[in-house]
């Protein structure tokens, strides 16, 4: 039984086979974990995996050559070509299928390597079509989340601690008594993972999913179902975003509220209109690496993000932080490349739950008006954070307000001096904590033994 997508259609279909225990078995397929586990009768259900590259290279020869033999002058593109499928047989079949179809020549299939991206595109909407049937099975709620997918750029790591806090941020997770965002989002991951629709790259010494990836196909999938929802605008090849306003070398504005949304077609050379309902914006630099950005305070203003819950500018650096980004009243996650000063003007963002600072060049001092910001869960500074030299008015300041930095979960790094009980009492809730020594701090063992101490 092929392609099962639900308990029912086996229980109906598991009445015509009795048990009459003369060793018959029935072999079931499904992209549904619970669905395989519920027809397993006990024993643990076998889950598939990609192809290696040698399973692939048997496969595609087998659907291209038949019983004939690989010629030798090939087997350099056509290694080439099976490695772009990345383990998956049914892209593996679309493009053995098309191959079969061209001159064995060494020239022809060189040029097949290198724009297999294109026979891919050209030729799988069949495959399309099939994979599209495990994004119209998923519940609404994963729906968004997996959609969401495509605000990162094609064929790279995700780290999960970062999809799911956007995830959260966005709005997407429901909270429930049980279980805080976190779990109910690490929950969906791996609801969408048992649907075979994210791949698992990396995994923490604990057993979590620390990255993952969406393969090349369901990629397009994604940008397909975004297509026509409308969720997902993407300009790239170094756009113009605005006449002297921005040029960003791989952007992506992600807008969750496509009911708000006007029509807008997928022009690569557009000049993006105003877009207050934007929910998210994204941005990176050609294949994930650091871009540069002018002005971008010019362009935050422009493009008017009234109600932004995701700012995520981790790969893009810029000579000031911009004034605007304070005024983006509703932002939820912020993520920045990098700035020496973060001013009492963040008390303005309510809602901030994440705040991620890349840079590894600054320590940054953390405001006393930080405290204001009741929903903060996660702050992460790569080089370091740190109180003032004077504790003191943290703690007084702290202790004015009952519910200040309770959900505070993640503070890494933050300075070795400023940690302290008095401060940390008011934190509750932390899972995680990251010291890192200052240089201006300089201290001896026996001195960060005597401040652990103290600690408890």
């Amino acid at each position: 039984m092929d392609d099962v997508w639900d308990n029912n259609a086996w229980d109906d279909m598991k009445r015509s086979f009795p048990d009459d225990k003369n060793g018959s078995r029935v072999i079931l397929t499904t992209r549904l974990a619970n669905v395989g586990i519920y027809a397993s009768s006990g024993s643990l259900p076998y889950y598939m995996r990609c192809l290696s590259v040698e399973q692939s290279l048997e496969l595609f020869n087998s659907k291209v050559f038949g019983r004939e033999t690989c010629p030798p002058e090939l087997e350099k593109a056509i290694k080439q070509v099976v490695e772009k499928c990345q383990g998956l047989p049914l892209a593996i079949v679309v493009v053995a299928g098309f191959c079969s179809k061209i001159s064995k020549t060494k020239n022809c299939w060189e040029d097949v390597a290198h724009k297999i991206g294109l026979v891919v595109s050209r030729d799988t909407k069949e495959c399309l079509d099939l994979l599209a049937l495990s994004y119209n099975h998923l519940p609404h709620h994963l729906k968004s989340c997996f959609l969401y997918m495509g605000a990162f750029p094609k064929n790279i790591e995700i780290s999960v601690s970062r999809l799911i806090k956007q995830w959260i941020a966005a709005m997407f997770v429901n909270c429930t008594p049980e279980k805080d965002f976190e779990e109910v989002s690490e929950g969906y991951l791996r609801d969408l993972i048992d649907r075979s629709l994210i791949m698992v790259k990396k995994m923490t010494s604990s057993g979590k999913v620390k990255t993952c990836e969406v393969h090349d196909l369901l990629y397009d999938i994604i940008v397909r179902e975004s297509q026509k929802e409308r969720f997902i605008y993407f300009t790239k090849s170094n756009v113009i975003v605005s006449p002297s306003v921005a040029s960003f070398e791989y952007c992506i504005i992600f807008n969750y509220w496509k009911d708000l949304w006007t029509h807008l077609d997928l022009d690569y050379d557009i000049v993006i209109p105003s877009l207050p309902w934007a929910n998210s914006f994204l941005c990176f630099g050609r294949d994930g690496t650091t871009g540069f950005c002018h002005q971008i305070d010019s362009f935050i203003t422009f493009t008017n993000f009234t109600i932004l819950a995701v700012l995520d500018l981790c790969f893009q650096p810029f000579d000031h932080l911009p004034s605007e980004i304070w005024k983006l009243y509703s932002l939820r996650y912020l993520a920045l490349a990098s700035f020496d000063v973060l001013p009492p003007s963040v008390r303005y963002l309510r809602f901030l739950q994440t705040l991620i600072c890349y840079s590894h060049q600054t320590s940054i001092c953390l405001p006393v008006d930080i405290r204001e910001i009741e929903q903060l869960r996660h702050l992460y500074f790569r080089k370091c954070c740190y109180f003032s030299d004077n504790p003191k008015d943290y703690v007084y300041r702290f202790s004015q307000l009952d519910r200040a930095l309770t959900k505070m979960q993640t503070l890494s790094y933050i300075s070795f001096g400023s940690v302290t009980k008095s401060i940390f009492e008011g934190m509750p809730n932390l899972k995680k904590l990251g010291i890192r020594e200052r240089r201006e701090e300089c201290l001896t063992a026996e001195q960060m033994s005597g401040n652990s101490r103290s600690w408890f």
